[in-house]
This record gives structure tokens, C-alpha cells and sequence, in this order.
């Protein structure tokens, strides 16, 4: 049954398409204290919006929470670094009105007419798919990725650096869970190896990963449950700002009481802004200048490399994020409207905030194991796919489907010779 249109809807499509208006007709001479507020709002409006729906919850939350460091950092009370070192020129303003076209594009599309989330059994783990093979193979499968798909810095301050396996083993801890139906050593098991891989990410300056098998072991297991927002935002908030906590500590080996006190120092110097969130924005004003420097025949043609890689993986040649280091350094990453602002311009924006608009609006609401893996997948990853990677919510659903799909039918013909071999056993025994 689809949900009726509201006056709250009617008021909110107004209000998104008049904002997307304004970042449409004033990014070259755009207030940008006016602009970041605006982008802060509707992305309040977007986080107060879907705060019953746990996954929503989630992905709003992150996305507001990266939003605010953007707007602070960047815009409304600039720090003292490269990364805000753009501030008030032509791509400051252009990347403002970019965010607020984007996030309002994300509260568009979620007032139109949808589903309702179905009352059927929510929960994703079954005890009819336990699989010991799949799982002992995705196990050793995360143990080899962990010990060779992981960069790790010798020296004090250095990150450590993780492979596009390393990147995607949330795929194999998503599909290993689901085929440990109800058995309590395999879940252990699994449990243990991702506590490894949040505690590398950790100790080696990362927080993304971490972040998001964190985020991936609490959809697992609590996917039915409602969140209560007044005890789990405290938490939440208090979560992120040890994230950012350890992005101050950049891969010391040290962890002192001392080391610690001065990280949340210079965070609450830097209003409590998560620096992964500024340095991708950072990132993302040079894709800018990028888009507005190169020939429609280089954007196009790195454009068909993106869409490429999405089978194939990704290159050299489909790396914007490394081919804008060309322009100027940044630390890599980008917010995912940019990628496709450099593409195909505003047209691009807008279609990126469709696709991703489109699938949000899906969360929770297909019934399916895949559709329910899908949402898992999503809400676990918009770290990445929010600030780094396009890749992530398009490559990484092609390959979950892959992975997922020929997991699910492997478990069935193995199901199906078993049964067979059980019948043509007790017809033996009879005759």
C-alpha cells in the first residue's frame, strides 16, 4: 500500500525544489554562509525527516554529521589548513551550491508517494541457511585479505593503506553472517576476524572501514529492532567524535592518556568537524576545478571509464580522484555528487541524486534476503559512498548481487544433493 501524499510533503517539495533553484542560479556569485546554512538545513530537515526508520536513521545521520564539518570547516568558520585554503573563491561557491543541490534532491525524492515497510518477518539471519562451507571459505577468504590486502605504515603519522579487496571484504562478512543461520561458534568466529579488521583500521589512522563493519554488525543482528533516538543519538554523536578523535592521532603508535587529551583538543579547536569529511570536500573543489579547466571530449571519455569500471574495476585511467592530483594535491576521496559534476555538470548531479535518492527510498522495504542484504549494504557503506567513492554504491551492489547470488545458489544445489543422496540412502536401506 502505497502512503498518501501529506501537507508536509506538499510543503517539502516546494521548499527542495526552491533550494535546488537557488544552488542552480547562484553558484558563481553565491553567498556561501547563506548557501552552507541552507545546505545544514535541509540536511536537519532530511536526518528529522526519516528518524523512525532505523537504516534512514543511519544514513541521514552520517550525512548530516559530514555536512556539518563541511559547512564549519570549510565555510563558516574556516580553519587554518589546505583543505579550507579555497575558501570564498569561484570553486568554493560552485562545490557549496553542488552539496545543496544533492542533499536537496535527497529530500525531493523521498516526499513523493512510496511503500510502506511491510510487517513480515524483518529479521535477516535464518537459521535455514547455515552453510559451513560458505562460511568457512569466506573466513579464510577475510583472514588472506587481512594479512595481504592491508598497506600498513612503518612510521609514526603514516596511514596504513587497504587494497580494493580490502575494501570490498564487507561483501564476505555480510554473506558469511547470513549463511551462519543460528550458529553462535560461526557468528563468533566471523565476529573475531572483523574485531581484527576494526582494530587494524584503528591502530593504523583509518576510520572508514571500521566504521562501516561496525555499522554492518549492528544491522546484522539487531535488523528488526526500532531505534530509540534519545538514548542512541548521545551515542552516536559520542561515537563520531572518537572517530575524528583518531583521524587527530594520523597513525601514531602511541596512545597515551597525553596523546589522547591532545586529539579531542584540536577537535574541539576545529568545532568537533570530522576531517575525513573536509579533506574529501576538499578533494571534491578539485574535481571542480578540474571540470572547469578540461575539454567536454577529456570528461567524456574519463566519464565512459567510469561507467566501465563499474564491470571491469577500477584504473589509473578511471581514477578521478587520482587524475585530479594533476591540478593540485589533495588526500584523495570525493563526495559523490562531484564526481559526476566533473562528468556531465549539473545534469549529472541531478541524475547522481536520483539514482541515490531512488535507492534510499527502497531501504527496509523489499522483503527479500538480497533486498534485505542490499539495505545492509548501503547503510553500512555511505561512509564510502558518501565521501570517497561512487564505486561503492555501484560497483559494490554489482558485485554484492554476484557474490550473494552465487552463494544462495550454491547452498541450494548442495541442499538439493544432499536430500537427494538422504532419499536414495533410505530407499536402499528399505529395499
Amino acid at each position: 500500500m502505497s502512503r498518501k501524499i501529506s501537507l508536509k510533503d506538499i510543503f517539502y517539495t516546494i521548499f527542495a525544489l526552491l533550494l535546488i533553484l537557488i544552488g542552480i542560479v547562484s553558484f558563481k556569485n553565491a553567498n556561501i554562509i547563506f548557501v552552507a546554512s541552507l545546505t545544514l538545513l535541509v540536511s536537519v530537515i532530511n536526518f528529522i525527516r526519516y528518524r523512525s526508520s532505523p537504516f534512514h536513521f543511519i544514513v541521514f545521520g552520517f550525512i548530516l554529521f559530514s555536512n556539518y564539518s563541511i559547512c564549519f570547516a570549510q565555510y563558516i568558520k574556516p580553519i587554518n589548513s589546505i583543505y579550507a585554503s579555497l575558501f570564498n573563491t569561484e570553486y568554493s561557491r560552485i562545490s557549496i551550491c553542488v552539496l545543496l543541490i544533492f542533499n536537496s534532491l535527497l529530500l525531493l525524492f523521498n516526499c513523493l508517494p512510496h511503500k510502506e515497510c511491510s510487517n513480515v518477518e524483518n529479521k535477516f539471519l535464518n537459521k535455514e541457511f547455515f552453510n559451513p562451507i560458505i562460511v568457512i571459505g569466506a573466513l579464510l577468504l577475510l583472514i588472506v585479505i587481512f594479512t595481504f590486502g592491508f598497506d600498513r605504515a612503518t612510521t609514526e603519522g603514516a596511514r596504513g593503506d587497504i587494497s580494493s579487496y580490502y575494501e570490498y571484504s564487507i561483501i564476505l562478512f555480510l554473506v558469511g553472517f547470513f549463511f551462519c543461520g543460528d550458529k553462535k561458534g560461526y557468528k563468533i568466529a566471523l565476529l573475531s576476524v572483523l574485531a581484527m579488521y576494526v582494530l587494524q583500521d584503528l591502530v593504523y589512522g583509518g576510520r572508514i572501514t571500521s566504521l562501516q563493519l561496525l555499522l554492518l554488525s549492528y544491522l546484522i543482528f539487531f535488523f528488526d529492532k526500532k531505534i530509540n533516538v534519545l538514548k542512541v543519538l548521545p551515542l552516536g554523536v559520542c561515537g563520531l567524535a572518537v572517530f575524528s578523535a583518531v583521524g587527530q592521532l594520523r597513525g601514531r603508535f602511541n596512545f597515551s592518556l597525553e596523546s589522547i587529551v591532545d586529539a579531542f583538543e584540536m577537535l574541539a579547536d576545529g568545532s568537533f568537524a570530522l576531517d575525513t569529511a573536509y579533506a574529501a570536500f576538499y578533494a571534491s573543489q578539485i574535481f571542480v576545478v578540474a571540470a572547469l579547466v578540461d575539454p567536454v571530449a577529456t570528461k567524456l571519455n574519463m566519464f565512459g571509464s567510469f561507467l566501465l569500471s563499474i564491470i571491469t574495476g577500477g584504473s589509473a585511467e578511471s581514477n578521478l580522484s587520482l587524475y585530479t592530483r594533476n591540478f593540485s594535491w589533495h588526500g584523495g576521496g570525493g563526495l559523490a555528487p562531484f564526481y559526476m559534476f566533473y562528468y556531465l555538470g549539473y545534469v549529472g548531479v541531478i541524475l547522481i541524486g536520483i539514482y541515490i535518492a531512488a535507492i534510499l527510498r527502497k531501504l527496509g522495504r523489499n522483503n527479500s534476503y538480497f533486498g534485505k542484504a542490499v539495505t545492509i549494504y548501503v547503510v553500512a557503506t555511505v561512509p564510502r559512498w558518501y565521501l570517497y567513492s561512487l564505486l561503492a554504491i555501484t560497483r559494490g551492489l554489482l558485485i554484492l548481487g554476484v557474490v550473494f547470488g552465487i552463494c544462495y545458489l550454491a547452498d541450494c544445489l548442495m541442499k538439493k544433493k544432499k536430500l537427494q543422496f538422504n532419499k536414495s540412502k533410505s530407499i536402499n536401506v528399505g529395499g
